[in-house]
């Protein structure tokens, strides 16, 4: 089982990726963070939220995972051709991979 880490378990003065990204990895968990990128469907956003991923990845040695709702892959074309393998994207409810 994972455990979920609410936005009040960060400082309250985080007001940007970068920022998030630090404090996370401060956490020094060693659990998957888990993306769901349901919301994230403007494709001028996924920079950021990949080399946030990276960044988690790279500095906290923590493992991440993004995660989507089936019914929300029509908002999201591309993100696989973007994400060019360097993450994985599973499909929840449905099971499975999105970028197959």
């Amino acid at each position: 089982r994972l455990d979920a880490i609410t936005r009040n378990e960060l400082p309250d003065e985080i007001v940007t990726l970068d920022e998030f990204t630090s404090a996370f990895v401060k956490l020094n968990l060693r659990k998957p963070l888990i993306f769901d990128i349901k919301n994230v469907s403007n494709p001028r956003l996924w920079p950021e939220l990949q080399q946030a991923a990276r960044s988690i990845n790279e500095e906290g040695n923590i493992p991440v995972w993004f995660i989507i709702d089936g019914g929300a892959t029509d908002a999201h074309t591309g993100l696989c051709d973007f994400m060019g393998g360097e993450f994985d994207i599973m499909l929840y409810r449905q099971g499975g991979p999105l970028c197959i």
